[in-house]
């Protein structure tokens, strides 16, 4: 979790929204584990997670 708030796209509709995240400092064969905290309008905090990712190898394309 890192200390930043991402404002809502869409400040208080129930409609929800589709955020993403990119980790730019992910290196080949590890595991990555990722939570969520999300904010309600009261101010109430609730963590959602853990989600894994495993980066792979580099492929080289053909060009």
């Amino acid at each position: 979790i890192n200390p930043y708030l991402i404002a809502a796209q869409n400040p208080g509709s129930t409609a929800g929204a589709a955020y993403s995240f990119l980790d730019e400092s992910v290196v080949s064969g590890a595991t990555y584990y990722y939570w969520l905290e999300d904010v309600d309008a009261a101010g109430v905090a609730t963590k959602q997670g853990p989600v894994t990712a495993r980066m792979g190898a580099a492929k080289a394309l053909p060009g």
